[in-house]
């Protein structure tokens, strides 16, 4: 770079340039419909760019999210849209851009927790993330699709339906799931539609989505699943890809399940984004024929530290003191004695000797109650001054069932 970067939100019409340098960063090619689709969600003041010169070289964002942790919700910055132009790699413009980011976050007060997918598991460690959930891909032979038998999956009526007519549904199914598992985020104005969203861009060859509806006899929506068919070499071995699949009970989850997995025509069925303790896989009569493949999910940073685990319950009556060091972050460094149950929570700093120690990034992937602490300390990640202590705050901090985020934003 000639000069030191100028870093800001952008205006409306550096829109296209701002989409451009993510895309080129991402290998992707221009995509009007996907262009116009990402404009509907971006949140322009939250947006920032990297100017060398006149030239737009770096990007990211946030979009203000309200996220299930344990007991509680909370406002969460979604990081996104983060890239650099491949000219201008390993010059710091990341941190430059995370820095100028958890600053702002930090400032305004809003929302004590930061999240985001990451490209690349390995790179937002340095600035304090943690990989707070995982997320599974399944592919299930249809060979192999048979299902241990649920009293009341058979009373359910399958329903193919409008994708656009069912929106309302989806969310109260959605929502059914977002109220007990710690990852999940509120789906307000255009998110509400966001999973209807599958251009042939994405579609790898695959059918526009279909939906699907279990009901109750007086009509009631028990679950619902959005997904399509890829074709494969013959006519007769084709894949179901299932985009999205939420059910409010274990019999709906069945019926649902039952479809998914045996489609006229199709060898497989692919399950995208499931959780870590995923009921298909309970399902499954024969679940090691099931190709399970495990992936990071949601990283999670704690902006303000007290106020992020004060928002939040734990599973078991804890009182402990954390040494916690946060480089980038040095406000959340020092000693912070947290006190909690399953009614809430305190975190105040404190002058007393730390039970345990450990670094901002091991406590934001132990903070939806995913990977647990004692986990971290077994890897050497944390140290236990006071005998004990580490699993005291690992069983207080776990939940069920696990994190789950189960869309990339």
């Amino acid at each position: 770079m000639s000069l030191e970067p100028t870093i800001r939100p952008i205006d409306r019409d550096e829109y296209d340039t701002f989409n451009h340098v993510m895309q080129h960063a991402f290998g992707h090619g221009p995509d009007e419909k996907m262009a116009a689709h990402d404009l509907e969600l971006l949140e322009l003041e939250r947006t920032l760019a990297a100017f060398d010169g006149s030239e737009l070289v770096a990007t990211a964002g946030i979009y203000s999210f309200e996220m299930t942790v344990p007991g509680r919700t909370v406002p969460t910055a979604g990081v996104t849209w983060v890239s650099v132009l491949p000219t201008h790699r390993r010059q710091g413009l990341l941190t430059q851009l995370m820095r100028r980011q958890l600053d702002d976050v930090h400032e305004a007060g809003r929302e004590p927790v930061a999240a985001l997918w990451a490209s690349e598991p390995s790179i937002y460690g340095r600035f304090g993330y943690g990989i707070a959930s995982y997320a599974y891909g399944l592919t299930v032979p249809r060979r192999a699709n048979r299902l241990w038998p649920v009293p009341g999956a058979e009373d359910l009526r399958l329903r193919v339906v409008e994708a656009g007519d069912h929106v309302d549904a989806a969310v109260r199914v959605y929502d059914h799931d977002r109220a007990r598992r710690p990852g999940m985020l509120a789906l307000q104005g255009p998110w509400r539609t966001r999973g209807l969203f599958f251009p042939e861009s994405m579609r790898h060859g695959a059918s526009p989505l279909r939906t699907v509806h279990a009901e109750t006899a007086d009509g009631e929506v028990r679950a619902y699943a959005r997904y399509a068919t890829r074709p494969g070499k013959d006519f007769n071995e084709a894949t179901t890809v299932v985009r999205e699949l939420h059910a409010m009970d274990g019999p709906a989850m069945a019926a649902m399940l039952k479809l998914m997995l045996d489609q006229d025509l199709t060898v497989e069925s692919t399950l995208w984004l499931r959780p870590a303790d995923d009921p298909v896989l309970q399902q499954l009569v024969d679940p090691r024929a099931a190709e399970a493949r495990r992936g990071d999910g949601l990283q999670v940073r704690l902006v303000d530290l007290p106020a992020a685990l004060a928002a939040r319950t734990y599973a078991v009556p804890v009182d402990v003191v954390v040494e916690v060091e946060d480089a980038f972050c040095p406000w959340n460094t020092g000693r912070w004695r947290v006190s909690g149950d399953p009614t809430g929570a305190t975190c105040a700093p404190t002058k007393d000797q730390a039970d345990l120690a450990l670094g901002v990034r091991e406590l934001g992937a132990t903070y939806l109650g995913g990977p647990t602490l004692v986990g971290l300390a077994d890897a050497g990640l944390v140290r236990e001054h006071t005998a004990g202590s580490v699993g005291e705050l690992s069983l207080a901090l776990h939940h069920q069932p696990a994190p789950w985020s189960p869309f990339i934003f």
